[in-house]
């Protein structure tokens, strides 16, 4: 099998699709972060000795990750954002893991829809603000094509709101000109966890800033929201 060498981080061939000859989607719920982030890594040395791009549909168990720090508001503007440290989080029930990407803390839960793109960029052809602008605009584009309105793709502070809801964050990693880490978007109600988690700040931001389609708009599956996504990637990039 071509794609043995994602066997160890648990992806079975079923879960493997070719969008083109060269743009394999990897479409997998429900996988344990570390291993997801794991075959992240798999898939960049892959890409030093081939074209191939990839694109990973996921959603993980309950996990909190730390990025590089936070985002930094543009000259003559003001964020305040909060920062969490490490010791915010070492009595919460759930695994921490710092790791590359951009951004503070983020949660995720198994009813976000994330996409992983692993992808090349280039100078005159794709760059990384185009890129996080894709992620959000096709989530954007998905939903209002559902039916949802008053969705708006903010660059301070990062992500898909509506109104003064997020739904949508993006951290993104960079290694050589290949991306990985990606965009984690709330489709499912994640109330039941709000009580634990109400003293951090994702993103910076006060945790009650976060919401869901689900909680705003109506229940929309992650299949379905997959299905929606892939038709947007198909020719992009």
């Amino acid at each position: 099998m071509k794609f043995d060498f994602l066997s160890p981080f648990g992806v079975q061939e079923t879960e493997i699709h070719f969008l083109s000859n060269e743009f394999i989607l990897i479409e997998k719920p429900h996988w344990d972060f570390k291993l997801a982030w794991m075959a992240q890594k798999s898939i960049l040395q892959r890409m030093d000795q081939c074209h191939e791009k990839y694109i990973i549909f996921t959603s993980h168990p309950n996990v909190l990750t730390m990025g590089k720090g936070l985002q930094k508001p543009k000259k003559g503007e003001e964020l305040n954002l909060t920062e969490n440290s490490i010791e915010d989080m070492m009595n919460l029930p759930f695994p921490l893991h710092q790791i590359e990407r951009g951004g503070g803390l983020t949660f995720h839960h198994p009813g976000q829809f994330i996409v992983y793109p692993l992808i090349r960029l280039h100078p005159d052809k794709l760059g990384l603000s185009e890129l996080v602008d894709d992620l959000l605009g096709f989530s954007k584009m998905i939903l209002e094509d559902n039916g949802m309105n008053d969705l708006i793709v903010k660059r301070s502070p990062l992500g898909l709101w509506q109104a003064h809801k997020k739904l949508a964050s993006v951290g993104i990693a960079v290694d050589h000109m290949k991306t990985f880490h990606g965009m984690a978007l709330n489709l499912k109600s994640f109330n039941d966890l709000k009580n634990t988690l109400k003293d951090l700040s994702p993103c910076g931001l006060n945790f009650n800033t976060y919401t869901s389609v689900e909680e705003e708009f109506k229940t929309m599956s992650w299949k379905h929201f997959a299905n929606d996504f892939k038709q947007k990637i198909e020719h992009a990039w």
